[in-house]
């Protein structure tokens, strides 16, 4: 089993089965049998009942990865990941809110949420909106500093149009 790979594919897996859930980062422990951490908004969407889902999950990593334990850790503040930003700007553009509108408000939490710089970015087709929104005394040479982390996502509206967004974020100090 290779572990460097191992996080991605069951980012991707989870993402897939349960899109609501806000599934932002998966991390694997190694040791006898791997650890699995997986980093979410909603943790009750991928628990279930009684752990029912959460069991079923399991199940179906372990038959496709071996054998593994998963761990599941609530996001205090998701705000700071910039993978929930993204989903969330495309949750909100494919369910018909402006552009624009969705990026100043998901910038706004983001800053509110104490992140120094965002870049936010989304497009469609031959369309793009970006927004730089900076908080009080910084510049945008903080994005590219090296502990600014970035992330990207994809998504298809009702109408069959790719919407793909594209988010940097500078963390808090």
């Amino acid at each position: 089993m290779d572990l460097q790979a191992l996080p991605a594919a069951i980012l991707a897996h989870l993402r897939a089965n349960s899109p609501d859930a806000g599934i932002v980062r998966v991390d694997v422990q190694a040791a006898a049998e791997p650890v699995v951490v997986v980093h979410l908004e909603r943790p009750g969407l991928l628990i279930g009942r009684q752990g029912a889902t959460l069991r079923r999950i399991e199940g179906e990593l372990a038959r496709r990865w071996g054998p593994l334990q998963l761990r599941v850790v609530e996001l205090r503040c998701p705000e700071l990941e910039p993978l929930w930003l993204a989903d969330t700007v495309l949750r909100q553009v494919t369910a018909g809110i402006d552009p624009l509108r969705a990026l100043t408000r998901i910038g706004d939490k983001g800053l509110r949420a104490r992140a120094r710089a965002l870049r936010l970015t989304v497009e469609r087709a031959d369309e793009r909106w970006e927004q730089i929104l900076l908080a009080e005394g910084e510049q945008a040479a903080v994005l590219s500093a090296p502990e600014a982390r970035s992330a990207a996502s994809s998504r298809s509206a009702e109408d069959g149009a790719e919407w793909r967004c594209a988010v940097q974020l500078a963390p808090p100090l």
